[in-house]
């Protein structure tokens, strides 16, 4: 761009360049008394005009506040993680808190935590890290026996194998059925259920049997394992016979004396593959109706570790969705089976 250039002109003469105006020698002046009445109206104006900027801005009348529903249904997140879809009134609740006081007590152990939570009949949700993948060890055995079952309309030649495997967990009766049936099959129905990231691990991962799962999708699988257990069809009641009983289950020890529980859990002790966890998942036929549980933490193998957790999800859910909030946890509490 070009420089700017300054352009100097001499100063006009004032009295040949006011427009429409006569030279000043020629001007008739306005009286005096006029003038003073002009000044004095510019004053008043002025002392008027002030009073306004000084004065306040007129204060709105209060608007008293918004009524909370306590019913309302509403999504929302604690400070600490846990999300939740639930009334209003759980928010403040004393389970809430002591929910959070159980998952911040194991964390500050260092060890991870991870939770989801639904009630079946009103949809209620509770979760926190509900998409980290985990080991899930003998969790796997609960939807591999469901599969087989609501594929092939019940468990066929092997119904001490499906037994042993849910009741009593072993190993052994898991490998004959996997050999039996196959894994092909099995990542298919973890797809179709909506567990595609175990699905995912079962054809790929390391270990095909014991595929990686988050908590949202083992609860996922287990509100198939509902669903299909509660349908009537073929197969359904062999495998709910032996959910119902599952021995080393934290859920079982604390709530069966009480409720109808169907569940299996999954642990694994520290050693050269440097795994460690403690989980469990199930259905609970608690007072105020059935929810859906998943658990999962790296607790080395340590199941009566796991029940504070499992007794405050529990309350939470009575909170949550109108039922009872009263501690199933004593000193008489047994896991099944279960020999420290």
């Amino acid at each position: 761009s070009r420089p700017t250039q300054r352009h100097t002109h001499p100063a006009p003469q004032r009295a040949m360049y006011l427009r429409g105006r006569r030279p000043s020698s020629s001007r008739r002046l306005p009286p005096l008394p006029a003038l003073l009445l002009a000044g004095a109206l510019v004053i008043a104006l002025a002392a008027v005009a002030l009073t306004h900027l000084a004065a306040p801005a007129p204060v709105e009348p209060a608007v008293e506040g918004v009524q909370v529903d306590p019913n309302e249904i509403v999504a929302q997140s604690t400070e600490s993680g846990i999300a939740a879809t639930a009334p209003n009134s759980f928010f403040s609740s004393d389970a809430l808190e002591q929910l959070e006081d159980e998952v911040a007590a194991l964390e500050a152990e260092g060890l991870s935590v991870s939770f989801t939570l639904v009630d079946v009949q009103t949809g209620n949700t509770l979760s926190y890290n509900d998409d980290v993948a985990c080991y899930p060890a003998s969790c796997a055995k609960a939807a591999y026996c469901a599969m087989v079952c609501e594929t092939y309309g019940g468990s066929g030649q092997y119904p001490s194998a499906i037994q042993n495997c849910l009741v009593n967990s072993s190993n052994d009766a898991y490998d004959s059925l996997i050999l039996a049936f196959g894994l092909d099959s099995f990542a298919s129905w973890l797809d179709e259920v909506g567990a595609h990231g175990a699905a995912q691990s079962s054809r790929t991962g390391d270990n095909h049997s014991y595929p990686r799962i988050s908590a949202a999708e083992l609860e996922t699988v287990w509100e198939e394992i509902y669903r299909f257990g509660t349908s009537g069809e073929a197969g359904a009641q062999e495998l709910v016979d032996s959910l119902s009983q599952t021995n080393y289950s934290v859920l079982g020890g604390l709530l069966r004396d009480e409720y109808e529980v169907w569940s299996k859990p999954g642990w694994y002790f520290q050693d050269s593959y440097d795994i460690t966890c403690t989980n469990d998942a199930g259905v609970v036929f608690s007072d105020c109706g059935p929810y859906v549980v998943a658990v999962m933490t790296d607790l080395n193998g340590d199941l009566p570790g796991l029940l504070p957790l499992l007794e405050s999800l529990n309350a939470a859910h009575g909170a949550m969705c109108g039922g009872s909030t009263e501690s199933q946890l004593s000193e008489e509490t047994t896991i099944p089976g279960y020999v420290a």
